[in-house]
């Protein structure tokens, strides 16, 4: 009762002095969207396990595209929360330690998809190029 008294009063006073007041409680509730696109996400980080389970037994590059696809899907949807939320409700709202895990996790998949097409086009590269030898 004290707590929302006292808010009241902040509140009151802020008007009157023409004080424009941020309302705390609702400073990092993040947009209706950003719950919808979780829930995308958690299709996507299943269908995800089953493509790496898949790709742990099998190899082609079917797989191997596949697993390009959801990595640049994950940082579609870094991108997305972060343009929705911003940087400092991303950052220091109540989901802040799932978000630098995630945040951490995406950068380890661009790191891993990058070493993949690195070594496609190395592969491609070493086809193409003439031999120098005898």
């Amino acid at each position: 009762r004290d707590a929302l008294t006292r808010h009241s009063a902040e509140m009151l006073v802020a008007h009157y002095a023409n004080i424009k007041v941020v309302d705390q409680e609702g400073a990092h509730t993040p947009p209706r969207c950003v719950f919808v696109l979780d829930s995308v996400s958690g299709l996507m980080i299943v269908l995800n396990g089953i493509t790496i389970g898949i790709a742990s037994d099998y190899s082609s590059t079917t797989l191997d595209r596949l697993e390009l696809f959801f990595a640049f899907y994950f940082v579609f949807e870094l991108a997305c929360k972060l343009y929705l939320t911003g940087c400092r409700g991303y950052f220091t709202g109540p989901d802040m330690k799932w978000n630098l895990f995630d945040c951490l996790v995406v950068f380890l998949s661009v790191i891993d998809a990058a070493a993949y097409i690195y070594e496609q086009a190395s592969k491609h590269s070493e086809l193409d190029s003439p031999s120098l030898g005898p």
